[in-house]
């Protein structure tokens, strides 16, 4: 018998600490030892959005024996920067190998314009209004919202006879076009498109098949149908924060119709509070914007194809966006990667409802949010006296639904007792009432009670 140990036994043991010590240093076989540099990346996952709601829009052509009339019905249209509008025009596509023949012209109508918009009644029900208006004689829309709907009726004109048109088109952008114009057979134009007259092919207008109505596609539209892009929601992606960054990598993205661009915004859900983040670059180290994907046939080529953007990032940080104005990433909830309005002076004031692709902030982040604080208060009549019933809601900047709602108790008193951290506007409906007799604003901090608010009811 011997105490020494054999010498494979020996040469094991080595072989076990040398892998254990390898295993203590995380080695990666290729980059050498693993040394973590700055604060952790707290990964999410992007996804389809449940809240999608891209742009839409249908026409209905009606023809009599002394005039046709064209009505298209717009819907879902996102927020406009500054300085943009949106425009209907009509396309001919039997005359564009014509020399010298313009098939592309604006057009002109009466445009009936509803906003929509829900406010409470009681703490359990609400209801729905509406506001219809009416214009004669537009040619643009300058101003529009996911709550609202445009109706454009077009009758027939000696200048531009709708027999003489097959496609209606949407078009967005800085310059409304004022004069008929040229668009060649491959020129992507557009963003929402439908034909309703087809020419079968030949000049004579007494073989024309037109359609009584139809739903426009939403998407690039392009005369010669294989350079057409319908959109559709596509793409990969990793996203983390970390630290004061939030950085989103993407890969195999549908090209954006013409006039739009991809951008990031972060919402909050708590108080409806949005900061957006930017647009789309190429991935590091080219940089290059991708504001001009919708038309631009090849540059970055190395990111493009004929139909998609094959890679993309995004980068912010919130020293760049404005830790000055109290922007910090944990007072927000969701990302969200969607299509906007490019162009103008400005970025649009609100967040678009064609939401690409979205994701849930880390709660490691967002559970950072500061304590919530209280609103209280009273509503009373124009002699002082308490109004028992009165409903009492609160709306958040950017939110058209109510966050909160309650209602005045026997004395008048209101109370919210778990409000985020935010800006908010206070409305009191009285008793079987529809609308609001009275508002104000208020401000709640961290761990803030407001109380001692009075709302009035006449």
């Amino acid at each position: 018998m011997t105490d020494s140990i054999p010498r494979r036994q020996l040469t094991l043991i080595g072989a076990l600490a040398l892998a254990v010590g390898i295993a203590a240093c995380q080695t990666d076989e290729l980059a050498g030892p693993v040394v973590q540099v700055g604060e952790p990346l707290l990964d999410f996952a992007l996804g389809p959005s449940p809240r999608a709601v891209f742009p839409s829009a249908s026409f209905t052509f009606n023809s009599t024996r002394t005039r046709d009339t064209l009505t298209i019905t717009l819907a879902n249209l996102p927020p406009l920067p500054p300085g943009v509008s949106y425009q209907v025009l009509l396309v001919d596509s039997a005359t564009v190998d014509s020399t010298g023949t313009n098939n592309l012209v604006p057009v002109t109508g009466r445009l009936i314009t509803t906003s929509r918009s829900r406010r409470p009644v009681t703490r359990d029900s609400a209801v729905l209004s509406s506001r219809v208006d009416t214009a004669a004689s537009v040619s643009a829309i300058a101003s529009a919202d996911t709550n609202q709907t445009f109706v454009l009726r077009v009758i027939d004109t000696p200048q531009a006879p709708l027999i003489n048109f097959s496609h209606v088109l949407v078009v967005v952008g800085p310059t409304p076009v004022a004069a008929a114009a040229t668009l060649d057979r491959t020129t992507r134009r557009g963003f929402l498109f439908g034909r309703y007259r087809d020419a079968r092919g030949t000049p004579s207008r007494a073989d024309d098949v037109f359609s009584a109505s139809g739903n426009l596609t939403f998407g690039s539209f392009a005369l010669d149908a294989n350079r057409r892009v319908p959109f559709s929601v596509s793409g990969q992606s990793n996203a983390a924060f970390r630290g004061t960054e939030i950085r989103v990598n993407l890969q195999n993205l549908i090209r954006p119709p013409e006039g739009f661009q991809y951008a990031a915004w972060l919402v909050d859900d708590r108080t409806g509070r949005q900061v957006r983040l930017g647009t789309l670059q190429t991935p590091v180290p080219s940089n290059q914007s991708l504001a001009n994907a919708d038309t631009d046939p090849s540059s970055p080529s190395a990111f493009l194809t004929e139909v998609g953007i094959a890679a993309a990032q995004l980068r912010a940080n919130v020293d760049t966006l404005g830790a000055d104005q109290g922007i910090v990433f944990d007072d927000f909830t969701q990302f969200f990667l969607l299509l906007e309005p490019k162009g103008g002076s400005g970025q649009p004031p609100s967040a678009s409802s064609a939401i690409v692709l979205q994701g849930a902030v880390p709660p490691s982040v967002s559970s950072r949010h500061p304590e919530s604080g209280q609103i209280s208060g009273k509503v009373v009549s124009a002699s002082n006296l308490p109004v028992v019933g009165t409903t009492v809601y609160v709306t958040g900047a950017g939110l058209r639904l109510p966050v909160l709602v309650t209602n005045a108790n026997a004395a008048g008193d209101f109370l919210f007792r778990i409000v985020s951290v935010g800006s908010y506007t206070l409305f009191a409906v009285p008793p079987g009432a529809s609308v609001a007799t009275d508002s104000l604003s208020v401000v709640v901090g961290p761990a803030e009670v407001k109380s001692g608010l009075t709302l009035r009811i006449p």
